[in-house]
């Protein structure tokens, strides 16, 4: 097991907010719905996810609300487990409302759980090449 904290770049992308709480990845169905950023570290360890077993899912621990911009989200695959938890930690919130609404401003907590050491070695390895990464244990 590998915990590590990773300093987002961008967002990854937005999806709808219902669609999170069934446990899905989806687009919102309109412009007006309700949205939920996903950093791009999140999109990426999902399309790593999709690659090593395209059966993967998705367990959504705790969605944001309006009062939290904090996100705990699991994909579930065969051999691994990985928690993402997205906390706001930049962007002057709450005193800029829409500092939620940009990647950056989020820190990702993360948990890797692997049955094999290299699958837990592909998810480093491509997350310490593409961000700022402080390994827990």
């Amino acid at each position: 097991m590998t915990i590590l904290r990773i300093k987002a770049k961008s967002t990854g992308r937005r999806v709808s907010w219902a669609g999170l709480k069934e446990n899905r990845l989806v687009a919102p169905p309109h412009a007006f719905a309700t949205t939920v950023t996903l950093p791009d570290v999140i999109t990426d360890v999902q399309d790593l996810c999709n690659s090593i077993d395209p059966d993967w899912r998705i367990i959504t621990l705790y969605p944001n609300h309006w009062l939290s911009a904090s996100l705990d989200l699991v994909f579930v695959g065969r051999g691994y487990k990985v928690v993402c938890a997205r906390r706001l930690t930049r962007g002057w919130f709450p005193f800029n409302f829409f500092a939620a609404e940009f990647g950056k401003n989020y820190d990702v907590v993360m948990t890797i759980n692997a049955d094999s050491s290299e699958t837990e070695a592909r998810f480093l390895t491509m997350l310490k090449e593409k961000y700022e990464c402080t390994v827990f244990a």
